[in-house]
């Protein structure tokens, strides 16, 4: 009997072991279709039981939460970190304000987006009074920061 009860404890022990270990992971609780802005009334979090499950899948709401999604997620399904995205704040043929900053001086000029772009993001950007395209990167909604190397 005594037997018994140190292998059962022992189980119960490499359980929670195992649950502690493994970790968390999130699942959509409904479908989600590509572009959705992920909330927490869509996600849930669940005890990863799959000691094969590899790779960067979402571990946490609070990390994916206000994130859009590349592809359509189904429920209760793993949602791996590439299919998500941080929102745009310039898209593709958007109008937006090109800035140069060198030193003391200040150049601002119009262009349009070629390609969509999240905060820091690379984007190229063509001039709408010259047709020169120039690279820079995404501030905030309408403005690119050109830089020189």
């Amino acid at each position: 009997m005594r037997l018994f009860q140190v292998c059962l404890f022992y189980v119960f022990c490499l359980n929670a072991v195992l649950a502690n270990g493994l970790g968390r992971a999130v699942v959509p609780s409904v479908v989600i279709n590509a572009g959705e802005v992920l909330s927490e009334l869509k996600l849930k979090e669940l005890d990863v039981t799959n000691s094969n499950l590899r790779g960067n899948y979402a571990r946490y709401i609070k990390d994916v939460k206000g994130l859009v999604t590349r592809r359509t997620l189904l429920p209760d399904r793993i949602i791996l970190l590439s299919a998500l995205h941080r929102p745009y704040v310039i898209s593709r043929g958007d109008k937006v304000r090109i800035i140069l900053n060198q030193g003391n001086m200040t150049i601002s000029a119009a262009g349009v987006a070629l390609s969509d772009a999240s905060v820091g993001d690379a984007i190229s950007v063509k001039n709408i009074d010259t047709g020169v395209i120039v690279s820079g990167s995404a501030l905030d909604a309408g403005t690119v920061r050109i830089i020189i190397k």
